[in-house]
């Protein structure tokens, strides 16, 4: 909801309708029908506010009990790709269903979770969306649950009943399962994950389905055997790139035994298949090489590398969509969907 143009206010906008400025403003509050105010007096009014640039104020409407057509967005930046697309494409997409958004990086942390929460309820927003990469604390579920009309989306499967909210889970398990079905299908025998170890709650949507895999496939899942750690903090340029390539020259890859690799971000990948052509190793010849994030840059590598995509247009479309559903029914018994990520199969995975 964009402010109201310069010198437009209720005042003006009953002047030009002709009206009493208590009636247009009770059309305008969306008290018209409930006062048996006729409709073509109220569509007058509203084309005339249209017209003038005129919006009522949010916060007066907050205060007033009333829906302030405000949302709250409580989400994470940061460098990987579609999650830098996040922010901006869902806010733009409310803005064209006629709603002002209140964007916060939740940058992950709990206390900031919380004070934004609590900002968001001074503001009287009409709902909130919501994205956790990990376990939710308490005090931040029960925050949230203060809020009638919520999207929660979350990286890691939660309880249905925690929540007040729709919850939207982006799966990563059936694009893992993909990838090492593929493996097998083409004579891999000895897959590997590199992964970074230094936060191990936000891999586990990724190595504990990864290792689930190769059990079903008969394949070695023992950690000795399928898991490259990497002490990759999150560097000040995001770098992860060099992060990556020196963790395999110093903890020496090449002694693994393995011929195919699973990397947790793209940046592995690159840097894995620059590694491997240096010792002699071909990719996908000898090594099938798959990264993570599906960043746009890596179809013109040669090989082409081979990843999975958070399918963000279609999960972007769902996150819409529920979160207006929830804004027009806010009392609606909060479901529960499940947006699975996909394998993009190119040439690193052979």
């Amino acid at each position: 909801m964009k402010a109201s143009a310069p010198g437009i206010t209720l005042k003006t906008v009953a002047a030009k309708a002709g009206l009493g400025r208590s009636t247009v403003g009770l059309i305008l509050n969306g008290r018209g029908d409930e006062l048996g105010i006729p409709a073509e007096t109220q569509a007058k009014v509203h084309k005339v506010a249209a017209n003038l640039g005129y919006r009522p104020n949010s916060l007066a409407l907050g205060l007033a009990g009333k829906k302030t057509q405000t949302i709250g967005l409580i989400l994470p930046s940061g460098p990987f790709y579609p999650q830098n697309l996040m922010p901006q494409d869902i806010s733009l997409r409310l803005h064209r269903r006629g709603y002002q958004t209140y964007l916060v990086d939740s940058l992950q942390d709990p206390d900031v979770m919380l004070e934004s929460l609590k900002e968001m309820a001074t503001r009287r927003v009409d709902g909130i969306c919501f994205h956790m990469k990990l376990p939710i604390p308490p005090k931040v579920r029960e925050a949230l649950n203060q809020f009638p009309a919520t999207v929660l989306i979350s990286n890691i499967p939660i309880p249905r009943t925690d929540f007040r909210a729709h919850v939207i889970y982006l799966d990563m398990v059936p694009a893992i399962d993909d990838i090492v079905d593929h493996f097998v299908q083409t004579g891999r025998r000895r897959p590997m994950i590199v992964t970074s170890v230094n936060d191990a709650m936000t891999n586990l949507e990724k190595i504990g389905p990864f290792r689930d895999a190769l059990r079903r496939q008969g394949l070695d899942a023992s950690e000795e055997g399928t898991i490259f750690g990497v002490n990759a903090g999150i560097p000040r340029d995001s770098d992860y790139y060099t992060v990556f390539r020196d963790a395999f020259e110093a903890q020496r890859l090449e002694d693994r035994d393995f011929d195919a690799l699973f990397c947790t971000c793209d940046e592995a990948a690159v840097a894995a298949i620059r590694y491997l052509t240096e010792k002699g190793r071909r990719v996908p010849d000898d090594v099938a090489v798959v990264g993570l994030n599906n960043t746009p840059m890596i179809q013109g590598y040669k090989p082409s590398i081979a990843s999975i995509s958070w399918n963000h247009v279609e999960a972007f479309d769902l996150i819409e969509a529920r979160m207006v559903e929830r804004l027009k029914k806010p009392d609606a018994v909060p479901g529960y969907d499940e947006a699975p990520l996909k394998f993009i199969r190119r040439e690193s995975a052979g």
